[in-house]
């Protein structure tokens, strides 16, 4: 057996051949951009790949945002079915911790349904966030120091910023920040995990990769000092027009404002869940008013939601 060592970019054809056999190849590519090269400018990304007689049989996979540099997620976690059983998913597993200490991460994340994973995981000081399938690993405290530390007082600066590849791994905590919010993202169908389980994890940046291919747009609001986003909006064109929606943690009410600024030029609507009545006010203090009530299909649910425009 032989593991291998890569940092991006280098060739993905073994990797994705290995996730496509385990994963499906729909979920195989999706990290493909983070090791081909396309993302180097926002991210560094690490894989230890384990080969075996010339096949790739095991991999792990680490990105590492450059301006978040507090955080770390984990993914493409898998061991051929031929060689489990003989510890190679641990020796993967526990070389990948050690890459995250190595390079100064404080929070390190990834997401599982696999009760065998999580308990490997686990093992290696993973638990799981309430109401999510997403497990964070913190060097201090828990997740309810996290939430404290970047979410629920207001950051001594604001920067608002037009969402990138940046982002892939700072949005995993905002998006299980259990915020004002039930329905936080009409146009990606993110929900507050209070009420519905928050089953992504590394699948959260791509519902905004694909939104931007859709024509879209987003943006956050993040502390100017640590780079971490506690707000976010989208906008992607529907009827002719563009619909739009937000979502902010406790401490970033005041940065609701900047973040409407950035389409409020554009012919725009905004499509709300009823039942987020803290949302309609931040709407109604900036200017937009209610209209059509209708009900919404997102995801596999049907939500009753309110139109605000200018």
């Amino acid at each position: 057996m032989e593991i291998i060592r890569q940092e991006a970019p280098f060739d993905s054809t073994d990797a994705v051949g290995l996730w496509t056999e385990i994963f499906g190849r729909e979920e195989a590519l999706l990290e493909k951009p983070q090791i081909d090269g396309s993302e180097t400018e926002y991210n560094r990304d690490v894989m230890y790949l384990a080969y075996e007689n010339g096949r790739l049989v095991g991999s792990i996979h680490a990105t590492f945002p450059k301006k978040a540099s507090l955080f770390c997620g984990l993914s493409g976690m898998c061991t051929h079915p031929q060689v489990r059983g003989t510890g190679l998913g641990r020796i993967l597993f526990e070389k990948i911790v050690l890459e995250a200490d190595a390079n100064g991460a404080e929070y390190t994340f990834l997401g599982t349904s696999n009760p065998l994973a999580a308990k490997l995981y686990h093992s290696c000081g993973f638990s799981f966030l309430p109401g999510t399938n997403i497990m964070a690993r913190f060097k201090d405290g828990d997740r309810f120091d996290m939430d404290s530390r970047f979410f629920r007082e207001k950051p001594a600066g604001v920067t608002v910023c037009e969402g990138t590849p940046a982002e892939r791994i700072p949005l995993i905590p905002l998006a299980a920040y259990r915020g004002p919010f039930f329905l936080m993202d009409r146009n990606t169908g993110i929900f507050t995990s209070d009420v519905v389980n928050q089953v992504s994890c590394m699948g959260l940046y791509p519902r905004y990769a694909d939104l931007a291919d859709r024509g879209g747009r987003w943006f956050t609001a993040e502390d100017t000092a640590t780079k971490v986003p506690g707000a976010l909006l989208s906008a992607v064109p529907s009827e002719g027009r563009l619909r739009a929606d937000f979502f902010c943690a406790d401490g970033y009410v005041d940065a609701v404002p900047a973040l409407l600024e950035q389409v409020s030029k554009e012919d725009i609507f905004f499509e709300v869940s009823d039942r987020d009545e803290k949302k309609q006010e931040l709407l109604r203090e900036n200017g937009y008013h209610p209209g059509e009530e209708k009900m919404v299909s997102v995801r596999e649910f049907m939500i009753p939601c309110i139109t605000y425009e200018k």
